[in-house]
């Protein structure tokens, strides 16, 4: 499992894992900040809940910056979901439905971050780049 510390501390670390240095990582992470808390959290049932919100297991991908990395980190090399779970100590299953989730979350803050609307992204060429 990777030391998420070490990586937040060390800007080599920082790059070699997100592809982004200091800067760029912390202004990323304010418009990632904004965009995670205005997504709902899936569920994967659909039936009444038996617990309140917020009991239950504790993800384990815990604060902002371990998602931002674990998103940053898959885009920028593509690993099977199999080894991502195992740097980031996650099921594969697990890793997968994090890449999903966190997609979303990092495209839209890109686009804002960016000062561009999804259509502006859509209509030049369809492809928007999600690491720099």
């Amino acid at each position: 499992m990777l030391n998420l510390q070490r990586v937040l501390r060390d800007d080599r670390w920082l790059r070699a894992l997100t592809g982004l240095n200091r800067k760029a990582f912390e202004e990323l992470k304010s418009a990632f900040v904004r965009e995670l808390e205005e997504q709902e959290v899936p569920r994967r049932s659909q039936k009444r809940r038996q617990r309140a919100k917020g009991a239950g297991r504790k993800p384990r991908l815990e604060t902002v910056e371990s998602k931002l990395i674990y998103i940053l980190f898959y885009f920028k090399c593509y690993p099977t979901f199999d080894l991502a779970g195992v740097l980031f100590d996650l099921d594969r299953s697990q890793a997968n439905r994090w890449m999903h989730r966190l997609q979303k979350v990092l495209e839209k803050a890109r686009l804002v971050e960016n000062g561009t609307t999804e259509t502006e992204a859509h209509n030049h060429g369809g492809v928007y780049r999600i690491v720099s």
